[in-house]
């Protein structure tokens, strides 16, 4: 079976730090050349990067922090924001060398330390993306968003319940903050908790009822719990409120699914991939979608587009195996399924679908052999062990009668 793939909508905040630099020590400058007339204007051009910033002029407002650090190279908010811009604009290794440039003017800065995780986390490097968020809870230990995007970190490390911890923490300060309800959700029904993540969703929804994230993951929530029908109604409710959303878009198209509503999930996938070329989930259930239709040259179609946006995505790989199979076109299988497992070694399913192919060749003692690699992966495999003693019975038979010989 092909793999589909679910989206939650994380929740993450870029703060950008204040004009004010009142909890900022105050130092002088080491150039003897930036009188005070200098500074002030540093801060008047400073404002004007955050102006840009809002009307999501991002290169403009670069340009405004680039000025203001210029003018006045003790400026730590000026270098945290222009950090901001980079992120904003994906250029993540330039924005932690401003930050790196605030550290240096102050050390202690809990919103240059913020932002810096952010970055890494984006860059996927979360066991220092934890290092800052404490930095930063150090210095300021109610600081919602840090704990918001710690849990996050936690999250992607698969540290569910130190997420939930972290997400927890927030509402201690702040008991209606809606991201840390929304992204408590999300935890919780990676944990498969699915009652408890539609009650944090429904809080968030009290709190913020036009929230389309909110309704996003409630529709997870009952997905999870298997009730399709009221999930299309929640990502429905999204649509209304942001009818652009891909990921409405797509998780609508899941719910389609699961209901069998195929040629509706094909619309709703394909809706969401016209909002977002580059939208890999959107692509990949398309494709499973045109495999359960049995219409696999658009399966495979859908699988080289993915691959044609990041060649590293096992799923796709193997996606395309399954269809390559579907075709009879064994030896392309097996090729794509040895993509896959190069990304992945320990990806059973695509040991598993080897052997069948294998199987499918005549070749069972190769067959057999890949069952039992995936059985060392989860000796509980039901697929493998099925598919293991099948190979025993024909490798028997074989050795009765004479079998084609194996290619391979």
């Amino acid at each position: 079976m092909n793999k589909f793939i679910k989206l939650a909508i994380v929740l993450s905040i870029s703060t950008l730090a204040a004009c004010d630099k009142a909890t900022i020590p105050v130092r002088e400058s080491t150039n003897a050349t930036s009188p005070t007339s200098q500074i002030q204007s540093a801060e008047e051009i400073h404002i004007q990067c955050i102006d840009f910033y809002k009307l999501n002029r991002l290169e403009e407002a670069l340009q405004r922090c680039d000025e203001a650090t210029r003018l006045n190279p003790n400026y730590v908010e000026a270098w945290t924001n222009r950090g901001i811009m980079l992120h904003k604009l994906k250029r993540y290794e330039e924005a932690l060398q401003s930050f790196d440039q605030a550290f240096s003017v102050y050390p202690d800065y809990s919103m240059a330390w913020y932002n810096r995780g952010n970055t890494l986390r984006e860059l996927m490097r979360y066991e220092e993306s934890l290092q800052s968020f404490d930095k930063a809870l150090g210095f300021v230990p109610n600081f919602t968003e840090a704990w918001i995007s710690r849990g996050l970190t936690l999250q992607s490390l698969k540290r569910h319940e130190e997420a939930l911890q972290s997400l927890d923490n927030v509402f201690i300060s702040d008991p209606e903050n809606v991201s840390a309800w929304i992204n408590r959700g999300l935890v919780l029904s990676e944990l498969k908790r699915y009652d408890e993540s539609l009650q944090s969703t429904d809080k968030a929804l009290t709190l913020a009822p036009n929230h389309p994230s909110a309704w996003i993951n409630r529709g997870l929530a009952l997905h999870g719990l298997k009730r399709y029908e009221e999930a299309l109604q929640s990502h429905e409710k999204a649509l209304v409120i942001t009818p652009n959303f891909a990921a409405a878009w797509y998780n609508k198209g899941n719910a389609l699914y699961k209901l069998k509503h195929y040629e509706k999930a094909i619309t709703s996938y394909n809706k969401a991939i016209s909002i977002d070329p580059n939208f890999v989930s959107g692509w990949i259930n398309l494709g499973n979608v045109f495999s359960t239709l049995k219409r696999y040259e658009e399966a495979l179609q859908t699988c080289h587009q993915v691959l044609s946006i990041n060649p590293n995505i096992d799923i796709a790989w193997y996606n395309c195996g399954l269809t390559l199979k579907d075709l009879k076109r064994y030896d392309e299988a097996l090729q794509y399924y040895d993509k896959a497992l190069v990304l992945n070694p320990n990806y059973i399913e695509a040991w598993s679908s080897r052997g069948v192919t294998f199987g499918l060749l005549g070749c069972f003692t190769q067959a057999l052999d890949n069952f039992e690699k995936a059985l060392m992966i989860n000796p509980n495999y039901t697929n493998a062990q099925i598919n293991r003693e099948l190979a025993k019975v024909k490798i028997a038979e074989c050795q009765k009668t004479t079998c084609p010989p194996c290619k391979y």
